[in-house]
């Protein structure tokens, strides 16, 4: 199954959440969420959570390459784009680039 890395995990991500673990478009994703607050929202459906800054390199890039994913995203906010920017560049993936 291939793997979605969705940066934020409260109210404003589980749409996003939601559509890759087939509940809204018909494809079924894991989905792993990275969120600083242990207590998001977001991590009730996620398959896989981590807790942690989104502006953690290192963090975000060991995730995403440990779990293999396909892609990654954000939603609702402005202040992980470079992270996803970050990653898209790091593991070839299309999107954002630095």
């Amino acid at each position: 199954m291939d793997t979605l890395l969705v940066l934020g995990a409260c109210r404003q991500q589980i749409p996003a959440i939601r559509a890759a673990k087939g509940v809204c478009l018909g494809v079924c994703l894991k989905v792993v969420a990275v969120d600083p607050q242990p207590d998001a929202i977001g991590f009730g459906i996620a398959d896989e959570v981590y807790v942690f800054d989104l502006a953690d390199v290192g963090g975000c890039l060991n995730v995403a390459q440990k779990c293999g994913v396909v892609g990654v995203l954000t939603l609702a906010y402005d202040y992980p784009l470079p992270m996803v920017a970050r990653n898209c560049e790091e593991f070839g993936l299309p999107g954002l680039l630095t």
